[in-house]
């Protein structure tokens, strides 16, 4: 919701067409770094089943040294920090 109006600061000049375009690709982008981000977490979440990060913890350690972490979990961090460094503009996300 706070960058909803950074969105419309963006494509508030409505007679250039520059303006428009910009608001919309910074929107599309702000769409897609938020999806990433909760779909990331979302897995997250499945795998460890709460939200409490003592709990996720506690699951990561529970699993057997001889074990490796689950794909679903990998996958979720991945793209937890893909939303992030896409919301932080980090390299390679910055463009």
């Amino acid at each position: 919701m706070q960058s909803l109006c950074l969105y419309i600061l963006a494509a508030f000049k409505q007679t250039s067409k520059l303006s428009t375009e910009a608001g919309l690709k910074y929107f599309i982008l702000g769409a897609f770094s938020s999806s990433l981000l909760l779909f990331g977490m979302s897995l997250i979440y499945g795998f460890s089943g709460s939200t409490n990060f003592n709990e996720i913890t506690k699951s990561i350690l529970s699993i057997d040294a001889f074990e490796m972490l689950p794909s679903t979990f990998i996958l979720g961090i991945v793209l937890l920090l893909c939303g992030l460094l896409f919301k932080l503009t980090a390299v390679p996300f910055h463009i």
